[in-house]
């Protein structure tokens, strides 16, 4: 049996795009402190995706237990999203699921200091599960 070819392009075309595989997603920070955020797991929606977070700063300096993060889109309004970062090792690691595909934002705030610290990560190129 064959298809028409524009019925076969519309296949093409509406399958979801595979993330790509590879070495860890790597996101620096914005603004505020130096750190980055790595993403081990191919950048999909509605998957756990475990990630770490490493801060970029001096040795002798206090490092919170853990860390308070939100998600959310930039274009879009979202319901609430919240995941903690535990200390492990020398950086903090946690898991999160991000519920669509699109471009995301992650502020994390360390609120057991006196003074609080926060770091932002852009996390571009999520796609669907």
């Amino acid at each position: 049996m064959k298809l028409p070819a524009a019925v076969l392009c519309l296949l093409f075309y509406a399958a979801p795009a595979p993330a790509e595989e590879g070495p860890p997603f790597i996101f620096p920070a914005h603004g505020g402190e130096p750190a980055q955020l790595s993403i081990a797991s191919p950048l999909l929606s509605m998957k756990p995706l475990p990630f770490r977070i490493e801060l970029k700063e001096p040795e002798n300096r206090l490092r919170p237990e853990s860390l308070q993060c939100e998600l959310d889109m930039p274009a879009m309004p979202m319901p609430e999203n919240r995941v903690q970062a535990l200390r492990a090792d020398q950086a903090f690691e946690g898991e999160m699921v991000l519920t669509m595909a699109g471009d995301w934002r992650m502020r994390c705030a360390s609120k057991d200091e006196p003074a609080s610290r926060l770091w932002r990560f852009d996390i571009p190129g999520v796609r669907l599960r």
